[in-house]
């Protein structure tokens, strides 16, 4: 077997981006969370899990394996990976052009396994620094078409099913009877506890179909030091419920404010809308819903959540003390890659610096 001498990153064997298409700023924030993945799985080491039970969401290090993320099952390794894709199967579940997210995960025949958000983010966030140790967390930023994948991979896991079909359709179908402009930012305001009200009742009935979906690895350092911790890398996987919750929960604590719609309960909206149309008409508008839907607030971002916030979901001992210490770096960035690497950018430089010392 030929072993290539060209800068690479663990893992990445057969896939759309090679040599220096891994390491560019929208690039090396997808492909070496995925490379630190693959090290993770050859060698029988489980991410953390965010899941919901019992409408509560919590961290667990036991409940999935990197190829349950994967979706490859005892296969993994003969997976490729398709950055910056979208997901078709689901593209059947819209009405006009689903955007890519950021990884699809294939089998090396070219059938989809699993789409996967990254969010490459680093603990401690500007909200916790000051804050003791065991209460540093990561901020945690979603896109729209996140929100939309999550939805639409929950969909997926209850298509086939009438029973829960139904059960969803009883959960949101007045509320989506009630709107008649989701627009309106007045309207939508006054019916806020109906739509929250309708989507837990809709997310109780789908806690038992989520699966994972959005991969967030964490970098740790020393503080707002540009060094990384002497413990400083590990993985957690969000469940596409978990995620999509996430505005629900933050809707449910915040102060409403009177013909005013927060990014929070904006998002309710949206994953309301999303489920009527795909139980209704068996199709999404992506740009009408998650595209659109502005009710006051820009559309570049759906929501944010603070460190301060994302503690009370990825609290774990491996938060505080991550599984990887950076000697992992260097069976993970291969054949001189850090080179390659922009120390402009914050995680480059802390990979920089490290290497060097």
């Amino acid at each position: 077997m030929t072993v290539s001498s060209e800068p690479g990153l663990y893992g990445i064997v057969n896939s759309n981006r090679s040599g220096r298409n891994l390491w560019g700023k929208n690039e090396f924030n997808s492909t070496f969370p995925i490379a630190l993945c693959c090290y993770m799985r050859d060698n029988a080491i489980r991410p953390l899990y965010v899941t919901v039970n019992e409408m509560t969401t919590s961290t667990s290090d036991i409940g999935i394996t990197i190829e349950d993320a994967f979706g490859t099952g005892s296969n993994g390794k003969d997976i490729r990976f398709e950055f910056e894709s979208t997901f078709q199967p689901y593209q059947g579940y819209c009405s006009d052009e689903l955007p890519p997210i950021d990884v699809v995960t294939k089998e090396k025949e070219g059938e989809c396994r699993t789409p996967i958000e990254i969010k490459l983010t680093v603990v401690p966030d500007s909200s916790t620094y000051t804050k003791d140790e065991n209460e540093w967390s990561a901020e945690l930023v979603v896109r729209p078409v996140s929100s939309a994948y999550a939805l639409l991979s929950l969909f997926d896991e209850v298509v086939n099913s009438p029973g829960v079909r139904q059960k969803l359709h009883a959960a949101v179908r007045n509320i989506n009877e009630r709107i008649q402009d989701w627009n309106n930012v007045s309207e939508v305001s006054s019916h806020r506890n109906e739509i929250l009200s309708s989507l837990t009742s809709a997310f109780e009935t789908l806690q038992e179909f989520q699966k994972p979906y959005l991969m967030q690895p964490i970098w740790k350092t020393e503080g707002k030091q540009a060094r990384l911790a002497s413990r400083c890398l590990d993985v957690f996987f969000w469940s596409n419920l978990a995620i999509a919750k996430l505005p629900l929960d933050i809707a449910q604590n915040e102060t409403p404010r009177q013909n005013q719609v927060s990014r929070s309960l904006r998002e309710a909206a949206r994953h309301i809308r999303c489920l009527y149309s795909l139980l209704t008409e068996g199709r999404l508008r992506y740009g009408q819903v998650y595209g659109g839907m502005s009710l006051g607030n820009q559309t570049d971002k759906s929501f944010s959540v603070s460190g301060s916030r994302t503690w009370a979901y990825l609290r774990h001992p491996r938060l505080v003390r991550p599984f990887f210490s950076a000697e992992v770096l260097k069976s993970l960035i291969l054949n001189g890659g850090h080179h390659l690497l922009s120390p402009e950018r914050r995680f480059d430089a802390a990979i920089y610096y490290t290497w060097k010392n």
